[in-house]
């Protein structure tokens, strides 16, 4: 089997609601706190519940503080 796709395998995927993928502007998220909580959940589905923020902030290709920031709104808003 080819490593590209044994990786792709092994990742696995991450499963969220097409309501809240269709709607997330209308629940009031940004598109960086979307991409977070895809993120979030994607950690989740595997069994980590408290994932660093540095290996969300390089996933994400922003800051450590960001992260911060706007898993901060996120909290905010209830999510």
């Amino acid at each position: 089997m080819d490593s590209t796709l044994r990786e792709f395998l092994r990742q696995g995927n991450t499963v969220i609601s097409n309501l809240v993928l269709k709607n997330y502007k209308k629940l009031g998220m940004t598109d960086t706190e979307f991409i977070l909580y895809l993120q979030l959940n994607s950690y989740l589905q595997k069994g980590e519940t408290f994932p660093e923020l540095e290996n969300i902030a390089k996933s994400l290709q922003i800051s450590v503080n960001d992260v911060y920031t706007q898993l901060h709104n996120l909290i905010e808003k209830k999510y």
